[in-house]
């Protein structure tokens, strides 16, 4: 579906195959939270942070050791690992260490982004039996 790696809907479609209308909103969201509005190398080393610690196929793979990042990219992966393992305690110092780096908007699609990809492992792991 998009150039960011591995369908980010992993089975939904399968489970979803009785409900076309449900799945074509769904398309739409990823569509839209896969935009163009941030860096697409950005939303793949988040995407694959969050399926890693999740344990999601559908979403894990390798990043680059932290040293081989930007500061920019540095930040957005670890706002991501913060959103899945401790979204409660995301502080105000925590956001700015990322909105220094990012328009609103990009943070915006950031944080969207996050959402739908630890919604979408969090599903993909409840229908594998995981």
């Amino acid at each position: 579906m998009t150039g960011i790696g591995p369908d980010p809907l992993g089975r939904v479609p399968d489970v979803l195959s009785g409900r076309p209308e449900l799945l074509e909103r769904l398309e739409t969201l990823v569509r839209r939270v896969e935009d163009g509005r941030l860096d697409r190398r950005i939303l793949g080393l988040c995407r694959r942070r969050v399926g890693t610690l999740l344990g999601c196929p559908a979403h894990r793979g390798v990043i680059p050791a932290r040293d081989r990042m930007d500061d920019r990219e540095r930040a957005c992966v670890d706002f991501a690992e913060q959103f899945v393992l401790a979204h409660h305690d995301i502080t105000d110092d925590d956001a700015r260490r990322v909105t220094s780096h990012l328009s609103d908007a990009e943070m915006v699609a950031l944080t969207t982004a996050l959402a739908v990809y630890d919604g979408f492992c969090r599903f993909e792991i409840m229908f594998s039996g995981g």
